[in-house]
C-alpha cells in the first residue's frame, strides 16, 4: 500500500515542478510575443493608415463620378421641362376641344382627357429616358467657356 502513496506523492511533486517550469516558459513566450507585437505595431499602423487613405481616395473618386453623372443627367431640369410641356400640351388640346365643340362636333370629355393623359405620359417618359449629348452639357455645366475649346464660336477676335 505504501507503494501507490509513494508513487502518487512523486507524481504530485513532478507535476508541481513541471508546472513551475511551464509557467516560466509561458512567461518567456509571452514576453517574446509582446516584444514582437511592439516591433510590428508601427508597421501595422502604417499599413492601416495607407489602407484608410486609399479607401478615402477611392470613396472620393466614386463620389466625384456620381455627382458628375447626376449633374450630367439634369433630372430635375428635365422633369421641370416635362411638366411645363405637358401642361402646355394639355391646355392647348383643351382649348382646341372647346373651340371644336362650339362648332357642333360632339367629342366626349373622357376621350379628350384620355388623349391628354397619354400625351403627358409620353412626354414624361421621353424626359426620363431620353439620352442627352454629354459633351455640350459638360461645357454648359462648368459655367464658363474654355478659351481652348475648338467648338467655341468666337467671332469677336
Amino acid at each position: 500500500m505504501a507503494d501507490w502513496k509513494t508513487y502518487a506523492k512523486a507524481a504530485q511533486r513532478t507535476a508541481q515542478r513541471q508546472g513551475a517550469d511551464a509557467r516560466r516558459s509561458a512567461s518567456v513566450y509571452t514576453q517574446a510575443a509582446r516584444e514582437t507585437a511592439r516591433k510590428q505595431a508601427p508597421e501595422v499602423r502604417e499599413a492601416l493608415d495607407r489602407s484608410r487613405a486609399e479607401t478615402r481616395r477611392t470613396a472620393a473618386a466614386y463620389a466625384a463620378v456620381a455627382s458628375k453623372r447626376a449633374r450630367r443627367a439634369r433630372l430635375g431640369q428635365r422633369l421641370k421641362n416635362a411638366v411645363r410641356d405637358a401642361l402646355l400640351m394639355g391646355l392647348s388640346i383643351l382649348v382646341i376641344w372647346f373651340v371644336v365643340t362650339r362648332t357642333g362636333v360632339q367629342i366626349p370629355i373622357t376621350a379628350l382627357l384620355a388623349v391628354i393623359a397619354v400625351l403627358m405620359l409620353v412626354r414624361f417618359g421621353y424626359a426620363l429616358f431620353a439620352r442627352t449629348d454629354t459633351t455640350v452639357e459638360d461645357d454648359n455645366l462648368m459655367g464658363s467657356e474654355r478659351p481652348d475649346d475648338p467648338h467655341r464660336d468666337d467671332r469677336s477676335r
